[in-house]
C-alpha cells in the first residue's frame, strides 16, 4: 500500500513498514491513528502528550462501544474505553468531540491513560533503533529510545518526533511527509489495524467498516425496492402480506427499515437483511437480535414475496444471490421452503457470532398486558370521549395509548411508561425508547418535578420489599448524576441474568468501596444490595473493579406510584 511512496520516500515507508509487525495489543495502531487525527485537526508539528492519550480513547471508542470488538485479551486500551463509557453515559454513537469533550475533563480518566503514556510513544519509535537496542533490558528500553529520537533529529535518518514530559515534537521533514500524504499513510494504517482486529475478533463480518464512528446511512435504495415489493403486493391483491414482521400489523406508505441482524454487527445494508417496520418497533429493537424461531419465517416468507415480486427485475435481486452463491433462476426456485434453508444457515451461525460479542439475544417485541376490567372500577377519574385508550392493569392502574393518527397528546402530567426491558435496553444505547404507553402521574401521588428523563415501570419481585413491593408501579429518572452511593438504581451488565426479571438488567440498592490516590479514584468492591432481609432468597450481587466497565447504571428509583387495588365485589 505504500509502493507508490517508497520511490520518493524509501526511508520513511521502509520504517514505517516496520511499525506494525509482531504487535500483540492495539497501542500501535491507534497511537498513530491519534497522532495522524490530531495532524489533520490541528496542522501543527508540537502536540500535547495529553491530546494524543485522549484521542487514543476516541479512536478505540466506537470499535469498543459500538461495534463490540475485541481489541485483544492482554489489551487496556478497551477496559479503559469502557470505564469511561461507564462514567460518561456517552452513547456507543457517540460524537467523537463528546468524546474528547469527556476525557479531558476527567481527572480520573486522564489518570487512566498514564499507563499508556509511559511507554506506548517511545516504544512505536523501536524499528528506528533496532541495532541499539539489541540486548538490552526491556526496563531500559524507554528510557533509551527517548534519548535516541532527540539525538536523532540532527542526524541523516531521524525519527518521526522526539518526546519530552509533556509533548511530542514532530520532526519537521516527517510532518510535512505525514500531511502530504495523509490519505494513503491512513488506510495503510487502518488496514493492518483492520487485520489485527479480524484475527482477534473471528468471522466477525464488516471490520474494515468499525474502525470509525458510524455516519449517516443512506437507506434509499432500500426504501425504493420495498415501495416497489408494496405495489407489486397490493397489484397481486395481497396488500396484507406488506407488514410489520415483528408486529404483525399492516405498514403504510411510510416506514422505517430494520436491520434484521443489527447494522452494528453486520456493517451492511444488503437487502437480504433488511425489512420495513414501524418506527416504534424499529426504536424498541435497537441493536438487539430477534428471536429466530419467532421471527425468522416471518422474515423468510417476507423475502419470499419480495423475491417473487422482483424477479422481473433481476438486477434488485443481486445482494441475495451473491449471499446464497447462486443465480437468480435457481433463486426463485428455492420456493419458501428452500429459502427458509438458506437464511437458516446464515442467521444462525452469524447470531452466534454477535452473541459471542455481547449482542443481546432472544429479542421480542414487548406488548402492554391488558387484564379484563375489575368488577368496580379504581378510583381513578375516567377519561372522557375517545380521547385516548385506557389499557387497565392489575392493581388497577390505567395505562394510557394516544394513536399517532389522532390529534389528542398526553398531558403535561403524563410520563412515559416502558417495561424494565425496554427501559434497561433504550437508555442504555443512549437515547430515549419510544413510549409503550403513558402514565398520569399526578393522578398516582407524584407530587415532583416532571423532569425530562422520568417514566413508569413495574418491578417485578421480592428483593427490594419492603422499599418496593413486587409488582409495584414506579417512577424512575434516567440520567444519575452524582454520587450513586445507598441509591436505589436500575443497573444493567453485559453476561449477567437477574434470576427475577430474567434479563441483564436488576433494581438494587447501590454501594461501592473506592480508593483514591491524589484526585483520582477507582473502585475496589461494587454491591448490588436487595432491601428485602432474607440473603438466602436475596443474596447480595458483588462486582470487581475489573466488572465495573460493563455495569452500567440506567437509572435511579423516585417512588412507588399510589395504586388503588380493585374494590372486591
Amino acid at each position: 500500500m505504500l509502493k507508490e511512496l517508497s520511490h520518493r520516500y524509501p526511508e520513511k515507508t521502509f520504517y514505517l513498514g516496520q511499525v506494525f509487525s509482531d504487535t500483540t495489543t492495539s497501542y500501535k495502531f491507534v497511537w498513530f491513528l491519534a497522532l495522524l487525527s490530531q495532524l489533520r485537526r490541528t496542522k501543527q508539528g508540537d502536540i500535547p502528550l495529553a491530546d494524543l492519550l485522549s484521542e487514543m480513547a476516541t479512536i478505540a471508542w466506537h470499535p469498543v462501544c459500538f461495534f463490540r470488538l475485541s481489541l485483544g485479551l492482554r489489551d487496556k486500551l478497551q477496559r479503559v474505553v469502557l470505564r469511561i463509557r461507564g462514567h460518561s453515559f456517552l452513547p456507543p454513537d457517540a460524537e467523537p468531540e463528546a468524546i474528547r469533550k469527556f476525557v479531558a475533563g476527567s481527572p480520573q480518566v486522564q489518570e487512566a491513560l498514564t499507563h499508556f503514556r509511559r511507554y506506548v510513544p517511545t516504544r512505536f519509535l523501536s524499528p528506528w533503533f533496532k541495532d541499539e537496542l539489541e540486548g538490552r533490558k526491556d526496563s531500559d528500553k524507554d528510557r533509551l529510545i527517548a534519548q535516541l529520537a532527540q539525538a536523532s533529529q540532527n542526524g541523516p535518518l531521524p525519527a518521526p518526533y522526539w518526546l519530552d514530559a509533556e509533548r511530542v515534537h514532530l520532526n519537521t521533514s516527517w510532518r510535512n511527509f505525514l500531511l502530504d500524504n495523509l490519505g494513503v499513510i491512513q488506510a495503510f494504517t487502518e488496514y493492518h489495524f483492520a487485520q489485527y482486529l479480524q484475527n482477534r475478533n473471528p468471522n466477525v463480518p464488516g471490520i474494515v467498516n468499525k474502525l470509525t464512528a458510524p455516519t449517516d446511512r443512506d437507506l434509499r435504495l432500500a426504501r425504493e425496492f420495498w415501495q416497489f415489493v408494496r405495489a407489486g403486493f397490493q397489484k397481486a391483491s395481497s396488500a396484507e402480506r406488506f407488514s410489520d414482521i415483528y408486529s404483525g400489523q399492516p405498514l403504510a406508505e411510510r416506514f422505517s427499515i430494520d436491520h434484521f441482524l443489527p447494522w452494528s454487527f453486520v456493517a451492511h445494508d444488503l437487502m437480504w437483511n433488511l425489512a420495513p417496520v414501524d418506527a416504534t418497533t424499529n426504536s424498541s429493537k435497537c441493536d438487539r437480535l430477534p428471536d429466530l424461531d419467532t421471527y425468522l419465517p416471518r422474515m423468510v416468507s417476507l423475502h419470499a414475496g419480495a423475491i417473487a415480486v422482483a424477479s422481473a427485475r433481476p438486477r434488485l435481486l443481486e445482494d441475495y444471490t451473491e449471499t446464497f452463491k447462486m443465480d437468480v433462476q435457481e433463486l426463485l426456485t428455492l420456493g419458501e421452503d428452500g429459502l427458509y434453508a438458506k437464511y437458516r444457515e446464515v442467521m444462525t451461525s452469524q447470531a452466534q457470532i454477535a452473541a459471542n460479542q455481547g449482542f443481546q439475544t432472544g429479542w421480542k417485541l414487548p406488548s402492554l398486558i391488558v387484564l379484563p376490567e375489575p368488577r368496580r372500577s379504581p378510583t381513578i377519574e375516567p377519561a372522557t370521549g375517545d380521547r385516548f385508550q385506557r389499557l387497565p392493569f392489575s392493581g388497577g392502574l390505567v395505562v394510557e395509548r394516544f394513536p399517532t393518527d389522532s390529534e389528542a397528546e398526553p398531558s403535561p402530567d403524563h410520563v412515559p411508561f416502558y417495561s424494565l426491558a425496554i427501559a434497561a435496553g433504550g437508555f442504555r444505547q443512549g437515547y430515549e425508547p419510544e413510549p409503550e404507553g403513558w402514565v398520569n402521574v399526578r393522578r398516582l401521588g407524584y407530587a415532583g418535578p416532571l423532569s425530562p428523563g422520568l417514566f413508569v415501570t413495574r418491578v417485578i419481585g421480592r428483593s427490594m420489599e419492603p422499599t418496593i413491593r413486587d409488582g409495584a408501579y414506579c417512577v424512575f429518572r434516567a440520567g444519575v448524576s452524582g454520587t450513586r452511593q445507598n441509591r436505589v438504581l436500575l443497573v444493567q451488565k453485559r453476561d449477567f441474568t437477574d434470576p427475577e426479571t430474567g434479563g441483564g438488567y436488576t433494581v438494587k440498592r447501590y454501594e461501592s468501596e473506592k480508593t483514591t490516590s491524589g484526585e483520582s479514584w477507582r473502585h475496589v468492591r461494587i454491591r448490588l444490595k436487595p432491601d428485602n432481609p432474607d440473603r438466602a432468597a436475596f443474596p447480595i450481587l458483588e462486582f470487581t473493579p475489573e466488572d465495573d466497565a460493563d455495569l452500567q447504571v440506567i437509572a435511579e428509583f423516585v417512588q412507588v406510584l399510589a395504586v388503588p387495588d380493585p374494590a372486591p365485589q
